[in-house]
């Protein structure tokens, strides 16, 4: 049991990262489509780029999560090694493997992203023209993260005890850092229109306020 904790416990701070990487793209450039237009006033090119890398990022972790329990003869610590290398009980394995097939039917979208064009250059792909991998539906990233959750909550009540937030390090940071863009924005623009304005009031009269 001491080492069944230890890798569930393992496999919970992974969930952590990759739920913590998703909240980072998805804060900076999901959430307010109107912040694009402030990372191209700021660094178009350093913003561009981050988007993709934090968007790739992202659909790596999904797919490493849920890769197989074991490749080439190495083992790998995914949801499909819990649930085949662990010992359950009958009720908690049927639920996990529930949740996991779930995560399966997500994965089977991404997964020529990862293989072909994240962690490989396939040269077919890249010169077949044949856009970007890895498109779904709108939303259902969101559906896997939280079946990831309770396939997480799962497997860590029955061996360690209690369900496990795999957001709970998610903070405001990345709000944070676009409202300090702003306002750097904003006191600029100000400040070149009136050198003499009160430095309490800059940002009150920009369209910026409240981005």
């Amino acid at each position: 049991m001491a080492v069944s904790r230890e890798i569930v416990r393992t496999f919970c701070e992974d969930c952590v990262w990759a739920r913590t990487v998703f909240d980072h793209y998805h804060k900076l450039f999901e959430v307010r489509p109107a912040r694009k237009e402030l990372y191209e006033k700021v660094a178009n090119c350093f913003f561009h780029d981050l988007r993709d890398i934090l968007h790739a990022y992202s659909l790596l972790q999904f797919t490493k999560i849920t890769d197989p329990d074991a490749t080439s003869g190495h083992d790998n610590l995914t949801t499909n090694y819990l649930l085949k290398r662990l010992t359950w009980p009958a009720g908690v394995r049927i639920a996990l493997e529930q949740k996991n097939a779930e995560l399966m039917a997500f994965r089977a979208l991404i997964v020529d992203a990862r293989r072909k064009l994240i962690a490989h250059s396939d040269q077919r792909i890249r010169f077949s023209g044949a856009g970007a991998l890895g498109s779904f539906p709108a939303g259902s990233e969101f559906k896997f993260l939280s079946d990831l959750q309770e396939f997480v909550n799962i497997a860590h009540n029955h061996v360690i005890g209690g369900p496990f937030r795999i957001d709970v390090v998610v903070t405001g940071d990345a709000d944070d850092v676009v409202r300090a863009l702003a306002k750097s924005v904003v006191a600029d623009e100000y400040f070149q229109h009136d050198p003499h304005a009160v430095w309490a009031n800059f940002f009150l009269d920009s369209k910026w306020f409240g981005i």
